[in-house]
């Protein structure tokens, strides 16, 4: 039996080098995003200036949002204020608690005034000094 190989081809590939220096990779770059800005515009220009308008309406919306934040930031900056108004007022409360402590009470008394004062820190979120 003869069998007959197809003879293989070689087929031998030229490498191109091709040298680009940095100053035209950025021009080729940048012709690459003003192409794109074009198509952006012509694109706008055909749906009839919608993205314009669509890109307004954005801007006054995130405009709006800002306003809110801001609100919100001063309600939170008042209510810190208050916050550390409490924290003094019950700072001078546990003073005067202690100051009592240290006079001579009934017993009573005073469970019943450190139960007020432990009820108050509770009721405002502040742990116990003890």
């Amino acid at each position: 039996m003869n069998q007959s190989t197809p003879k293989s081809k070689q087929i031998k590939s030229k490498k191109v080098i091709i040298k680009i220096t940095i100053d035209k990779l950025a021009q080729m770059v940048a012709n690459g995003f003003s192409e794109f800005g074009g198509r952006i515009n012509e694109l706008n220009e055909s749906l009839g200036g919608r993205i314009d308008a669509l890109s307004e309406r954005m801007d006054d919306r995130f405009a709006q949002v800002d306003k809110r934040f801001a609100q919100v930031n001063m309600r939170f900056e008042e209510i810190d204020i208050e916050l550390r108004y409490i924290k003094t007022d019950l700072k001078y409360v546990k003073e005067d608690v202690s100051e009592i402590k240290r006079s001579i009470i009934p017993p009573l008394e005073f469970e019943d005034l450190m139960a007020r004062v432990k009820y108050a820190e509770e009721k405002i979120g502040i742990e116990s000094g003890k």
